[in-house]
């Protein structure tokens, strides 16, 4: 009685290019994967964030000397003029009013909430 051999495949004629390549494309779609996640995730810091621009007004009859606005130095604020400030990334709000008010002296009082 002759075994024909030829249709079972020895434990010796394993190949490691079919192994080579399932690994090859596991990386390729973990670095996709890797890749768009990463691309999901900085896209909105760049697309949503805001450089809030403010405009503070003096509507008083005097003229301000050393007004600040949070840790922002305005400096002196004549009557009926406006400074601009444009470098603030955030700004705490209560309600429609700003957390943090300007202040400022007028007339050599201190401290005076405009």
């Amino acid at each position: 009685m002759r075994i024909d051999r030829g249709c079972f495949k020895s434990r010796t004629s394993f190949s490691r290019k079919p192994l080579a390549r399932i690994l090859k494309k596991k990386i390729k779609k973990i670095f996709k994967y890797t890749f768009y996640l990463a691309i999901l995730l900085l896209i909105p810091t760049f697309s949503i964030a805001q450089n809030i621009k403010i405009t503070v007004f003096n509507k008083t009859v005097y003229n301000l000397d050393s007004v600040s606005f949070d840790h922002f130095y305005l400096g002196k604020i004549s009557r009926d003029s406006t400074v601009f400030i444009s470098s603030i990334n955030e700004i705490t709000m209560h309600g429609d009013v700003p957390l943090l008010r300007p202040f400022g002296i007028i007339k050599g009082k201190k401290d005076l909430s405009i």
